[in-house]
């Protein structure tokens, strides 16, 4: 089996077993993420796996010509990798984005959106790798940075620039960048429904798990 074969074949499907796995890995996360939040050796060991899985799907988008509508680094879980990865400590976009982490790693395996490969594929494997990475960095940096809650305004504000800078390019690529094209499971293509849709799931789930942590943290 090709790891960087270049040919589509089917979507994956998971059977039940696969899917119930896929969805026990998220509380593992949870664990994880608490539970070894302030051992360097761990955080550097996942940021590396990481790092090294976003390289290796990279190299591959340049092996098929990098092509716009996909290979840009502006899904919503890719923007947060790559900032939970580059972003100083204590930083309000890398705290909105380790939120953002968080809901967005475990939409992403509950609604998985795969690609036309096999599971033992650079693109699939990624999705997996780079989903669990990024939930477990972000709920870290959560639990060992983040005493900050961010107001009513700041998840607003970003959220709907960011998503309305993702409209934009995905008119400009035809591409589905935040799903705000195309959503998922109810497959609506109205753009402004869509924006105004996703913008106010992403907000309502960013402030839930921001005051769902200063819940926890001032319980400990």
């Amino acid at each position: 089996m090709d790891f960087f074969s270049t040919v589509p074949t089917s979507v994956l499907t998971l059977p039940l077993f696969g899917t119930l796995l896929s969805l026990l890995g998220l509380p593992i996360c949870f664990y994880l993420g608490y539970r070894y939040r302030g051992s360097h050796r761990f955080i550097i060991a996942v940021r590396s796996v990481l790092s090294l899985m976003m390289l290796l799907v990279y190299l591959w988008y340049v092996r098929i010509g990098f092509p716009l509508n996909e290979a840009l680094p502006l899904y919503h879980c890719r923007i947060g990798m790559f900032t939970i990865l580059l972003f100083p400590t204590r930083n309000i976009f890398k705290h909105y984005f380790a939120l953002l982490g968080v809901v967005g790693a475990v939409l992403a395996v509950a609604v998985p959106a795969f690609y036309p490969y096999p599971l033992v594929h650079v693109t699939n494997t990624f999705f997996f790798i780079g989903h669990y990475s990024l939930l477990i960095l972000s709920l870290a940096y959560l639990f060992e940075k983040g005493e900050q809650e961010l107001s009513w305004c700041q998840v607003i504000s970003i959220t709907l620039g960011l998503n309305l800078a993702l409209v934009i390019v995905n008119y400009l690529t035809l591409a589905n960048y935040g799903f705000l094209t195309d959503t998922p499971l109810i497959h609506t293509t109205n753009i402004l429904f869509n924006y105004v849709l996703v913008s106010t799931v992403m907000i309502l789930l960013v402030k839930l798990i921001s005051v769902m942590l200063q819940f926890f943290t001032s319980k400990k």
